[in-house]
């Protein structure tokens, strides 16, 4: 298994093997995996298996935004139910799967990579199959142990690549990233079956902020934005700055209303800003064009041009508004 991995292109192919390993030759019905961001202080979901509709995470989402929620980060040890019932007070799968009558147990194992916590992995099995669960975990453990070291590789290795997918100045990342990575979210939506969210966001007269102001005023008002949208969305959200003053969200597992309701928030919240220039002060604007994929279209590229092509009509009825894509819209632009 761990030379199998090595040659593997990149982490989220070792990511996908371990995926298959759980699900097709350990026949595990109910997991998940999360990545450790150490600097950040949280978790990302990688990938759940097994979960009901409408719900996106075998645990509370606080251990997104808090890793110190999450038992076997927090103590760096093996979490099993079997130890104790109630052991892990962030477990939400009994409260989750309550209507369908199931009792459920969970195992977390931690992955340590240079010292500190990397990957958690977690397992999640009803009471007909502790038995069985309970004999492929150490089989389960010693692969993922064997993974260690080679995600750690890959992790490192797409870390230092990471700086040529981001823009220096915003520090979001850029085109370079959409195009790289796009293939690993819709994957993860096709496996999820759940929707994304795109957002084809445009500062309103940004040009007039040059001319009148200058290009440093610029700069902070574009730096503003980029923080204004950041803070809008959720960690395994994904804000990139398209080019000039345009920006791109993809909002991931979401439906449509949600994702109406974060880019009004995000349109508000940048219009009660102010910026300074000197004795003077003013406000910036956003326009907001929004597609889903794959409601719109079940080709991610097409979803975007969809987007811009909403974009494009919020600006030419008025500016300062979010407008979602409808179908005709496209020959309209044209």
């Amino acid at each position: 298994f761990k030379q199998t991995i090595e040659e593997d292109r990149n982490l989220n192919d070792v990511y996908e093997r371990i995926f298959h390993m759980l699900a097709d030759q350990f026949q595990i019905k109910r997991f998940s995996l999360y990545e450790v961001n150490h600097d950040m202080q949280s978790m990302k979901l990688i990938y759940a298996n097994g979960l009901p509709d409408n719900e996106s995470l075998w645990c509370n989402a606080e251990i997104t935004e808090d890793s110190s929620a999450c038992r076997a980060c927090r103590t760096a040890h093996d979490i099993n139910t079997e130890d104790e019932e109630v052991i892990c007070t962030s477990f939400a799968g009994n409260r989750i799967c309550n209507e369908q009558d199931l009792h459920l147990h969970h195992f977390c194992a931690p992955l340590m990579q240079g010292g500190r916590i990397g990957v958690v992995l977690q397992v999640i099995y009803a009471d007909a199959e502790v038995e069985q669960i309970q004999k492929k975990l150490p089989y389960i453990r010693t692969y993922f142990s064997e993974a260690s070291p080679v995600i750690e590789s890959k992790r490192l290795t797409e870390v230092l690549h990471a700086s040529t997918l981001k823009d220096p100045m915003t520090g979001l990342y850029n085109r370079r990233f959409l195009d790289q990575f796009k293939s690993r979210l819709i994957a993860s939506a096709e496996r999820s079956k759940k929707k994304i969210g795109l957002l084809m966001c445009d500062v309103d007269h940004f040009k007039d902020v040059n001319d009148s102001y200058g290009h440093k005023v610029g700069d902070t008002v574009l730096i503003a934005t980029a923080n204004i949208l950041s803070k809008a969305v959720r960690l395994s959200d994904y804000v990139i700055r398209f080019g000039g003053e345009e920006f791109l969200v993809i909002i991931t597992e979401t439906e449509e209303e949600k994702t109406m309701e974060i880019a009004e928030r995000m349109r508000r919240n940048l219009e009660e800003s102010e910026f300074n220039s000197e004795s003077t002060t003013f406000s910036k604007t956003i326009s907001i064009g929004i597609a889903m994929f794959t409601n719109d279209s079940n080709v991610f590229d097409e979803c975007v041009h969809l987007a811009d092509t909403a974009l494009y009509v919020a600006k030419d009825t008025g500016r300062n508004r979010v407008i979602r894509y409808k179908e005709g819209m496209l020959k309209e632009k044209e």
